[in-house]
Formats: C-alpha cells, structure tokens, sequence
C-alpha cells in the first residue's frame, strides 16, 4: 500500500478538482460572489486537469504495480 501512495495522492486531488470544476463541491472563497469569481478563473483549469491528473495518477499506479511484480 505505501508504494501507491505517489499515485494515491494525485488521484484524490484530481477527484477534488473534478468535483470542484463541476460544481459538486463549493470552491474556496468567502461569499458566493468571491467564489463566481474564483470558478470564472480557475474552473475551466479544474474541468480540464481534474481528469488529466486523474488519468495519470491511475497509470503511475498501475505502473508501480507491474515493477514490484
């Protein structure tokens, strides 16, 4: 288990981008206006890397996987 904890750690922050991007969890601010400003400027970053940091967190998994093999 500690050996996936490379690829563990960048899956759950792509997770928590996703969900953020998305509008499934609030994004950091104060009030509601603070917070439209901040998805304005960042959410189509966390749409588009949530995925990707997703996607690579899974392949340096399953890479740490088939070297200790």
């Amino acid at each position: 288990m500690v050996q996936y904890v490379d690829g563990i750690i960048p899956l759950l922050a792509g997770i928590w981008m996703t969900a953020v991007g998305y509008r499934y969890i609030a994004p950091p601010g104060r009030d509601a206006s603070d917070r439209e400003a901040w998805l304005r400027r960042f959410g189509g970053w966390f749409r588009v890397g949530g995925p990707a940091l997703i996607l690579i967190s899974v392949l340096l998994m399953a890479l740490t996987h088939f070297r200790s093999q």
